[in-house]
């Protein structure tokens, strides 16, 4: 389902990241944070798994935290998961302190705030919210800085700028998730958004494991289980699961994508430690790292 968004049209002259040249766009950089990442999404019957890596990168000092809380609870009903550009500021240099003329982003904050807009806390409701929120948000930085080094921010893929995962409990009674992907339409000549029909396990993938980020190489390797190193750990992996039940062996494969693509991908932009958030019928039922709970 695309979705069509009306644009704010704003002139601005551009205070945004390091990775931009100031000669180019005449502003002084601030700080912004990179959005390597790597997002895994398990779902079944009877729980919906979110897992993330913990990096991210300051782009104005060049430095690596592996400590980032990246999956959020909403209102202990849903949770988010997102990657891509998490973080950036677009502010009118001649009026600095005009909060009307500037776009302020951030992806955690932002879902708050759709999650908050709606009325039914579902999942695919709260999903269409944030979809127009981010839609005019990154429209608003191709605005600024043109389509090509947006694409470039978000490691040269237009179709795929960023992605959002919102799952939840739906009206039945069973976990659902939704992906959002985030792309510059070459049509429209602006960013535009796309809400997938929901994450659902299959015959050939009975967790219905859905993987994003800047490097997805090594998830769709294991999954596929057609290399000696995928066979050789996956046959290890299901050894130390054996005695899980089906529920739990989805919620720790989602885990363990995380891990290997950490392991593996070779992507600086991923690492730290694999961060994970299960949500079912009761509620949000584990989260791995404790002391974002605090922050959910």
């Amino acid at each position: 389902m695309t979705h069509n968004y009306r644009k704010i049209g704003i002139k601005i002259t551009l205070l945004i990241t390091t990775v931009l040249s100031t000669s180019e766009v005449n502003a002084r950089p601030q700080v912004s944070y990179s959005g390597g990442t790597i997002l895994v999404t398990t779902i079944t019957n009877n729980n919906v798994t979110v897992a993330e890596d913990s990096r991210i990168k300051n782009l104005e000092t060049g430095e690596y935290s592996d400590d980032d809380c990246k999956i959020k609870s909403l209102g202990g009903k849903l949770i988010f998961g997102f990657s891509g550009i998490p973080k950036f500021d677009i502010i009118d240099a001649n009026h600095p302190l005009d909060v009307a003329a500037a776009t302020h982003w951030n992806a955690r904050a932002t879902a708050v705030r759709a999650y908050r807009r709606v009325s039914r806390k579902t999942a695919h409701e709260a999903a269409e919210q944030f979809a127009v929120f981010a839609t005019n948000a990154f429209d608003n930085l191709r605005k600024a800085i043109g389509p090509v080094k947006l694409i470039r921010m978000a490691g040269g893929h237009p179709d795929d700028l960023s992605m959002a995962v919102f799952a939840g409990i739906g009206p039945s009674g069973k976990p659902e998730a939704f992906a959002i992907r985030f792309f510059y339409s070459d049509t429209k000549q602006a960013v535009d958004s796309e809400i997938g029909t929901g994450i659902v396990p299959s015959a050939a993938d009975p967790f219905g494991a859905f993987a994003s980020g800047s490097d997805t190489r090594i998830v769709d390797e294991m999954k596929s289980d057609r290399t000696f190193r995928a066979h050789m750990e996956l046959s290890q992996w299901k050894q130390s699961v054996a005695a899980k039940t089906f529920d739990e062996k989805a919620s720790l494969f989602a885990v363990q994508l995380v891990k290997w693509e950490i392991m593996y991908s070779g992507d600086p932009n991923i690492g730290g430690e694999a961060d994970y958030m299960i949500l079912s019928r009761d509620g949000i039922a584990d989260h791995r790292k404790t002391r974002c709970q605090g922050r959910d």
